[in-house]
């Protein structure tokens, strides 16, 4: 038989008591399978219940089990006289139903175990390493279940049945401070928001589980969660506190309070409880009983703290030797050489310091004679009993040393000296010199600019191309030329007369000055050459950037010619200054600007690619100084500066170009309202008069004076009216659209249609006067001619008769002239 300290140890479980399935009538062979399958249960998805009648560790588990039938004899199914009455059937329903409660379900958490979820087997053997994890579940819970929280309180000295919360368990005194300040929150498992998430997390499951059971519990009242737990419940006929069954249901953040209500409450009335007062079915109450413990014990120290800084600060100062004048002669002087402090200050100082020196003598003699012999009833007394001193102070090394000194292990220094000065530059003076020299030159270039930033406003294109591309000349120029020749001039100015050695201007040979301490000199100078021109030009290019963001605007909505909304605000509220200024004109009968408007995209970009390929390809300060030695041949070092490929300069260019595509988007919905004026732009003067009076050419007199007199009339109201609706100018945000062209294009078109009408309508009124003139003279000169023939006679004579009806026929023409 195999030793049962060698067995795992889930195998000491013990058999669960058999429940009303396991019936004596049932065969052996079923009763072992029944057995068989309550631990499949428990390994499987097994929930520990509660010991009434339901099914252990189902997945139905808070479903009641069906009693068995009641097995009768023939003999009393018979005999009339046995018939139970009503009545005794309805206390037999009664008391079968009595158990069920028609409240919800309290949600179990599971306990805490670090086990994994599958258990692993050793190989060969086939044995567990560990026990299941659901067995270790259902030990836990059966342990927690038998834990007395009570017993363990009073172990711990703590009676909640004579005492509460704000008194002192060990006096029986009143607390001064609340108990649920010292709550050490290390002792918790779950914190108070979890505790309620993983009771919610289970309440949807175990609706659904009710609904399909058609439980009562489905109607009752909903709660974010229900967890199973004990809180602290006092009872007012005998003033004592015990520990009840409830139900916890939410928690408030504000008031750090659960709200619970009592397992057994019909009303359900809610209950506010701290943490400290709450233990949940899933936590050690040993753990819960350590954790009150230890607020309690910590609120006794606190409390005997107070009472024992308040006897010292009680205490008389008159006999306190005050601090010696030197010393505060001491402490003024390192006062008031202190930047910002005057003599007033110190004074306060000194008075303050004073009144510490005292309080730290009375502390220094009350600390002495507390623990002589007639001091022992106060040391002993409930105020001080609990007593720390040094209970707020902080922790030091109290490890003594031999010599009065912290000891250290070997250490050469002179060895690491002479390494140090041996590779070092900084030990001589002409050394020291050059960096003086080449750093005050480095901080000139903290002031320059590749790109300015500082831009007059209401500027054209070209005009800020030519403004940034002489700056970008004049920068790149004094770069490469005066500031590291000034830089060359502080090196070699420094080291010239230091001959042979380590500075050696005059070296030739490769090898030497490869280990040479100027060759290091130079590396390090060309390193903070490199560094100041990577941070002046990374400031240059945030700077540029940030010139564009502030004269971008977020939101531009147009909504007429002459109404432009910022953000929602109107135009004339909203105070902006635009960057560029931007003519409008027409040309080729439509409304452009002078510039391209991608140009404003890619000429502020093209500059910043500019801006940094000019810095490119500069030699190194070491080519500088020592040219003749390179002059014999190799590779000249180059600086390296900042190149467009790298992180900072591509998301500025980004930025840029993304800032100046949006700012042209108002622009380009401006430009596409002067769409209704297509009609007037696309039109031909000339052509559209002559057509106007080519139609009246066969018929003159059908032509209306009056509606000719109206149409000239509009046209002189339209070019009017186009200098009220169209600006001399507006702000779209980054730009100023000047348009001034435009308005008076318009303007004059109108015009030049009502000059022309009008001169049109003098030549037409012209040539039928001329025409009705020349049909008179006719006339006239047919009545003037002579008549040599009677044939003749009787020709004017009918000619005469004629005359009254052509000149009704020219009648009306001579009324419209």
């Amino acid at each position: 038989m195999a030793d049962k300290s060698s067995l795992p140890k889930h195998h000491n479980l013990k058999s669960p008591k058999r429940s009303l399935n396991f019936r004596s009538t049932q065969s052996p062979k079923s009763a072992s399978k029944q057995i068989e399958n309550v631990y499949a249960n428990i390994i499987g998805n097994a929930i520990l219940s509660s010991p009434s009648r339901e099914v252990p560790f189902s997945a139905t588990r808070g479903s009641r089990i069906a009693s068995p039938k009641h097995v009768t004899s023939p003999q009393r199914l018979n005999a009339s006289q046995f018939a139970p009455s009503s009545a005794y059937q309805s206390r037999l329903s009664r008391e079968a139903t009595s158990h069920l409660s028609t409240a919800p379900a309290a949600t179990e958490i599971e306990p805490k175990v670090m086990l994994p979820h599958t258990a692993t087997t050793t190989a060969g053997t086939g044995t567990f390493q560990s026990p299941p994890r659901k067995i270790e579940v259902y030990r836990k819970r059966k342990l927690y279940q038998a834990q007395n929280i009570a017993q363990l309180l009073l172990d711990k000295a703590i009676n909640y049945e004579k005492y509460d919360n704000s008194t002192d368990h060990l006096t029986g005194k009143p607390a001064l401070l609340s108990l649920f300040l010292f709550d050490n929150t290390e002792f918790e498992m779950y914190s108070p928001q979890q505790w309620i998430e993983t009771g919610a997390s289970s309440i949807q499951d175990q609706e659904n589980i009710n609904s399909q059971n058609e439980n009562p519990m489905a109607n009752s009242k909903k709660f974010k969660c229900k967890i199973s737990a004990k809180a602290l419940k006092t009872k007012l006929l005998h003033n004592a506190r015990t520990w009840e069954k409830c139900n916890v249901i939410d928690y408030d953040d504000d008031t750090q309070r659960f709200s619970i209500i009592w397992d057994g409450d019909k009303t359900e009335e809610v209950d506010q409880k701290h943490r400290l007062e709450v233990l949940f079915d899933a936590e050690d109450a040993e753990i819960f009983a350590a954790r009150l413990a230890a607020a309690h014990v910590l609120r006794r120290k606190y409390e005997a703290y107070i009472r024992y800084a308040l006897y010292i600060d009680n205490m008389p100062t008159e006999d306190v030797t005050p601090i010696s004048t030197e010393q505060i002669n001491r402490i003024l002087a390192n006062a008031t050489s202190s930047p910002g402090v005057c003599m007033s200050d110190a004074s306060a100082l000194v008075e303050e310091i004073n009144m510490e020196w005292q309080r730290t003598m009375n502390k220094i003699v009350f600390d002495t004679n507390l623990y002589r012999p007639q001091f022992k009833r106060l040391r002993e007394s409930d105020e001080l009993r609990t007593l720390d001193v040094n209970f707020l102070m902080p922790t030091s090394d109290n490890r003594k040393s031999d010599r009065g000194m912290v000891s250290v292990p070997a250490y050469n220094f002179n060895n690491k000296l002479h390494g140090f000065r041996f590779y070092s530059f900084f030990t001589r003076s002409e050394a020291c010199a050059a960096l003086k020299g080449v750093q005050l030159e480095l901080l000139k270039l903290h002031t320059e600019q590749m790109l300015s930033h500082k831009v007059d406003h209401n500027v054209r294109l070209d005009d800020f191309e030519q403004l940034q591309s002489q700056k970008l000349t004049a920068t790149a120029s004094y770069i490469k030329r005066n500031w590291t020749n000034a830089i060359k001039s502080c090196i070699t100015g420094s080291l010239r007369d230091s001959g042979k050695g380590w500075f050696n201007l005059r070296e030739r040979n490769r090898e030497v000055y490869q280990f040479s301490k100027l060759k290091k000199l130079l590396k390090c100078t060309n390193m903070k050459m490199e560094d100041t021109l990577r941070f002046m030009i990374q400031r240059s290019l945030r700077n540029y950037c940030e010139l564009f963001r502030k004269a971008c605007v977020e939101s531009v909505e147009v909504v007429d010619l002459n109404t432009v909304r910022y953000g929602g605000d109107s135009s004339g509220d909203k105070q902006h200054e635009p960057l560029f200024s931007l003519d409008v004109i027409i040309s080729h009968e439509q409304v452009r600007t002078t510039t391209d408007l991608q140009q404003f995209v890619d000429v502020p970009c093209q500059l910043l690619e500019k801006s940094l390929s000019m810095l490119q390809m500069m030699p190194q300060m070491e080519f500088l100084v020592m040219e003749p030695l390179f002059s014999k041949g190799g590779e000249i070092p180059m600086m390296r500066s900042v190149q467009f490929m790298e992180l900072l300069p591509q998301q500025i260019y980004a930025q840029i170009r993304t800032l100046l595509s949006n700012a042209l988007e108002p622009v380009q919905a401006y430009l596409r309202l002067f769409a209704q004026f297509d009609r007037w732009l696309t039109l031909n003067v000339d052509q559209y008069t002559k057509q106007y009076f080519e139609k009246y050419a066969d018929d003159p007199q059908s032509l209306n004076v009056s509606d000719l007199n109206a149409l000239i009339q509009k046209h002189v109201q339209l070019s009017v009216q186009l200098k009220t609706e169209i600006p001399q100018q507006i702000q779209l945000g980054l730009f100023t659209l000047k348009l001034d062209s435009v308005r008076n294009a318009l303007c004059d078109k109108h015009k030049q249609i009502a000059q022309k009408m009008l001169s049109l309508f003098l030549e037409f009124t012209r040539t039928q006067c001329s025409d009705i003139c020349a049909q008179s003279n006719e006339i006239k000169k047919r009545l003037q001619s002579a008549c040599k023939t009677v044939e003749d006679l009787a020709a004017i004579k009918e000619y005469i008769c004629e005359i009254p009806q052509m000149m009704t026929a020219l009648q009306p023409r001579i009324d419209a002239t």
